[in-house]
Parts: structure tokens; sequence; C-alpha cells
């Protein structure tokens, strides 16, 4: 994703001038800092502008890809299990089972934007690794807004203000097949006499 790789970005910028803070204790090198960071504020703001725009433009067809997803796999999983339990031939089983696809898109979603999310999170730790003279008010103050603005310009992603697209969702779409899965394996020989 560009904003993963954005945030990447500005994150390996603070972190080497965070390094360069450690090595060197000049008023000059604080100035010179004091004015990047200004810029960082500039380009974690256009990040999340863009991800405000990413999020605001297509919240909608996030969370029907992934109810289809879902239905998809849980009716994959059904027919699947039917067709074992009905005895079918090994090859006909096989091709019922194509939810792997349908899996790997929904971790793949999963992972990337949880990604991105972490990325941004690591953003302050690295800020406030920044060494500074105690005298340097304008300096302290600038790290301070700018953790400010990070607070309050957090990168999140989610499906339709419904739930946040991380992998905690995974466990709750995982949670629920399983049980609706043990429900219709129960239910299956009674479904024989019908």
């Amino acid at each position: 994703m560009l904003i993963r790789v954005e945030l990447s970005q500005l994150n390996l910028k603070i972190l080497q001038s965070a390094k360069g803070t450690k090595k060197v204790q000049m008023v000059f090198f604080e100035e010179f800092i004091r004015s990047d960071l200004t810029q960082w504020a500039k380009q974690y703001d256009d990040i999340h502008e863009l991800t405000h725009l990413v999020a605001k433009s297509m919240p909608l067809s996030i969370l029907a890809i992934f109810v289809a997803t879902y239905i998809k796999i849980l009716s994959d999983c059904y027919w699947s299990y039917w067709m074992i339990y009905a005895k079918f031939e090994i090859h006909e089983i096989f091709e019922c089972s194509l939810l792997l696809p349908s899996v790997l898109n929904i971790l793949l979603v999963l992972v990337v934007s949880k990604n991105c999310m972490r990325t941004a999170k690591l953003i302050p730790q690295s800020l406030h690794s920044i060494r500074h003279s105690v005298g340097n008010l304008c300096l302290s103050r600038k790290i301070q807004h700018f953790s400010l603005q990070i607070c309050h310009q957090q990168i999140i992603f989610k499906a339709f203000g419904c739930f946040t697209i991380d992998c905690y969702i995974a466990s709750g779409i995982l949670g629920s097949i399983a049980t609706y899965m043990m429900f219709y394996i129960q239910f299956m020989p009674k479904f024989n006499y019908l």
C-alpha cells in the first residue's frame, strides 16, 4: 500500500535524525531538526488526508467485499462438508473447495491494513527519541505538537464505520464460521431423513 510506504519513509527519516542527535549536540543541528519537524508534520498531514480520502471514497465497497467474502467462505465450508458427508468422489470434493483464494484475499487486506496502522503508531516513539538541549523550548514544543497531531490524526482503516480492518476481525470471522459449522455438522444426520 502506498500509505504504508509513505509512513515507513517518514519513520525512517525521523529515526535517522534521532540517531544524528545522539551523536552531535550542536545548536545548529537542533535548528535543522526543528525545520525538519515542520516538513514531517506537513508530510504526516498529507498522509492522513490521503488515508481519509481513501476511507471516504470506498467504505461501502470495503464492507461489501468483507461480507461477500465471509458468505463465500461460509458457503464453501458448508458445501465442502456436505460433499464429504454425502461421500462424493474425491475430485468433486476438490472442485467445491475454492475457498483458498477468498481466504488469501481477506487475509492480505487485513495484514496490509494492520501493518499500515502499526507503522503509524511507531512514529511517535521515533519522534520522542530525538535528543535536544533542555533549554531549547521551541524544539520541545515542536516535538510535542507533532506528537499531538499524530494522536489526533490517527491512521485507521474502517469498513463503513462497522469495524476496524485489522487482524482482530479475522478471529471473529473464524469464530463465527466455526460456530455455524458446528451447528451444521450436528444437524447433518437429521437432514438425511428429509
